[in-house]
């Protein structure tokens, strides 16, 4: 096993980690020692590094610039920019694909073949009976998408139908992120709201407060975590009825709008008041309360460790996720009686069929409100 040679980082002044404290290790070629490693200092750190390619700029260069500027100008759905954290995780697939190549002496991805496709499916799928992993199915299609990137650059690479046998796309199979009961989600949120009045988790009222709109932003409202940790205070406006709404950035760079219970607005406007704030305030909503971040917004890193702690200490037993909560949230609203396509739309779904996963979580019982009968 290598060993992980990670270059230092120095801590910013928000108390995150500084992205320029590793640029000029991520600019030169990777070795085959250090390739393994990078892509995972990288997607733990939360950060892309920035594109290095020049104009002048080759396949010959080497596997870094070519990786960089496919990353500058890849497209998500309908042309739109890829989002930050699938430029991230196609970084960290596409490192991984270049340290195998290297291993076995490819030093520039004009040298790429059929051979060197087929031999990395079979690394990367060591169990080929076994049904992909997400991160399997994903890591496929962004080599995949790279290497017919590189083929549009160098007609003499593997044609599509070339690329297309010898890496065929594959799909993991859905599971939904497991909710928490009806019972455990009343225990979680009475104890977040006894918290606020005894001082909270760690004795800090503004932490407390803090805690409490994380829940109301993740089970109140179902946003992802990154979604979460992103919301900035002008994105929380009254709309034309003195509603207040949230516009909310999801995956894909996609934008919704949500409308805010007057619960969930007292919350927030509880956690502003204890962080010297008001709703016109400059910055994130979520920040930091210690003495080094304070004011500074909060990373889902954050936001997931918080739920963690939450959960753990009002005795919910099963392990809850951020994305947990988020699908208790879409279970109940499908109680209520919400229809996919609408439920599609608060999630920030693009595909409904992902939205579809949820009425599998659905018990028996919970579908007999919904049945029309007979007459």
């Amino acid at each position: 096993m290598h060993s992980r040679n990670h270059p230092k980082l120095e801590p910013s002044p928000d108390g995150h980690d500084d992205p320029t404290a590793i640029d000029d290790a991520l600019v030169p070629e990777i070795s085959v020692e250090q390739g393994r490693h990078v892509a995972s200092a990288a997607a733990q750190l939360d950060i892309f590094p920035p594109a290095t390619l020049t104009p002048a700029a080759t396949l010959r260069d080497g596997w870094q610039p070519a990786i960089n500027a496919f990353l500058e100008t890849a497209a998500g759905r309908g042309g739109r920019p890829l989002a930050a954290p699938t430029r991230r995780a196609y970084y960290a697939d596409l490192q991984r694909f270049a340290a195998f190549a290297l291993d076995r002496g490819l030093q520039q991805p004009d040298r790429l073949t059929v051979a060197h496709l087929v031999a990395y499916r079979r690394d990367l799928f060591p169990e080929p009976e076994a049904p992909p992993r997400a991160s399997q199915a994903r890591a496929v299609n962004a080599v995949r998408r790279f290497v017919r990137w590189l083929r549009a650059l160098d007609p003499a690479l593997p044609s599509s139908d070339e690329i297309r046998e010898a890496f065929p796309s594959c799909q993991a199979p859905s599971r939904p992120h497991p909710g928490i009961a009806p019972a455990e989600r009343r225990r979680l949120v009475h104890d977040v709201r006894q918290g606020q009045r005894k001082g909270g988790l760690e004795g800090n009222e503004e932490v407390n407060a803090r805690d409490a709109a994380i829940l109301a932003l993740v089970l109140g409202l179902g946003l992802r975590r990154s979604e979460a940790a992103a919301v900035q205070l002008e994105d929380l406006v009254e709309d034309a009825g003195g509603q207040r709404v949230l516009d909310v950035l999801g995956k894909g760079n996609r934008r919704r709008t949500l409308p805010v219970p007057d619960d969930i607005t007292g919350i927030f406007e509880r956690y502003l008041e204890l962080s010297s704030r008001t709703w016109t305030s400059p910055g994130a909503l979520l920040v930091g309360c210690g003495p080094r971040n304070r004011g500074w917004g909060i990373t889902a890193r954050t936001v997931y460790n918080r739920v963690r702690a939450m959960v753990k200490a009002a005795g919910v037993t099963s392990k809850v996720s951020p994305h947990g909560l988020r699908g208790t949230f879409a279970r109940r609203a499908l109680e209520a009686g919400m229809d996919i396509a609408t439920l599609g739309r608060v999630l920030g779904h693009a595909d409904r069929t992902v939205t579809l996963r949820y009425l599998d979580q659905l018990q028996t019982a919970d579908l007999a409100d919904s049945m029309p009968g007979f007459e």
